[in-house]
């Protein structure tokens, strides 16, 4: 295993990094590899790099992706640990595809008002990508299942992560919320930044969180079907991105930032709560 990848995992978020330690090396090796390739495409999304080159990279990630599920050599480190420790656990290439779909298209897109298809397909696109993953990582094998809990928990994940990083989105010039939430609050700008100073953005966030909300537990609900040491390791998994919804649902959908924050102990007691739970 690839220290660099290892060390990408550790340096990022050290309680996932030691969570894994309670998986088996195999299936801890493949969750640094999806877990790297996930931060590297982000990274090169919200680099300062020219929009030309930003879109270079992940086209060559596309090639690199053909290389390692069409017979070709990889040639990047992360590419090299996709080859061999994620082809085993029968992770489909369209995962990682569309990953980089979806930040090609945001790149390309602009300023663009969502609609509720189109949030829910680029929700699915990328953490809906991530259930999937760390679901067949884990052993899952019913693939209704992995269908189901990556579109609900796909959905609340993707709701969690646009309610969190809303001003930073605006600052960047991107607005996420679709349109039927801002029809919600009678709020008729798409600019970015008029939207999250608009006094009547909570009822906006509110309609959305609600959707998180419903989604959530019925993606807790369909964990308890998965077997038990699956479902404990799922529940890990989840309960982060679940925490940081309940932050931002007890302070009020009104506020913006600060982001949500977990300390160290948050996240320990979130990962024993999910290891003793039944």
């Amino acid at each position: 295993m690839s220290k660099t990848l290892r060390n990408m995992v550790k340096n990022s978020d050290r309680i996932f990094f030691y969570g894994l330690h309670l998986l088996s090396k195999r299936k801890r090796k493949a969750m640094y590899a999806v877990y790297s390739f996930r931060r590297h495409i982000g990274d090169i999304a919200l680099s300062d790099d020219a929009k030309a080159k930003k879109i270079e990279l992940l086209n060559a990630w596309q090639k690199e992706l053909c290389h390692i599920y069409e017979g070709g050599v990889p040639t990047s480190k992360i590419g090299r640990e996709i080859f061999d420790v994620c082809r085993p656990f029968g992770l489909p290439k369209e995962d990682f595809i569309t990953e980089l779909k979806f930040l090609r298209e945001d790149l390309t897109k602009g300023t663009h008002l969502f609609s509720e298809q189109e949030f829910r397909q680029c929700c699915d696109c990328f953490s809906g990508a991530m259930i999937r993953q760390v679901l067949r990582v884990l052993g899952c094998k019913k693939e209704s299942m992995i269908d189901e809990l990556s579109a609900c928990l796909g959905l609340a994940v993707g709701i969690t992560m646009v309610l969190c990083n809303m001003k930073d989105d605006a600052n960047r010039g991107k607005l996420y919320l679709p349109d039927f939430c801002l029809r919600k609050a009678e709020i008729s700008s798409d600019n970015p930044q008029e939207v999250v100073t608009d006094n009547r953005l909570g009822v906006a966030r509110a309609e959305l969180a609600k959707i998180g909300q419903e989604n959530y537990f019925r993606g807790l609900e369909l964990i308890n079907n998965l077997d038990e040491k699956m479902a404990r390791r799922m529940r890990a998994f989840i309960y982060v991105y679940y925490r940081y919804f309940e932050i931002m649902e007890k302070r009020g959908w009104e506020v913006i930032s600060p982001k949500p924050a977990l300390r160290s102990w948050d996240k320990i007691r979130l990962l024993v709560k999910a290891y003793m739970e039944k």
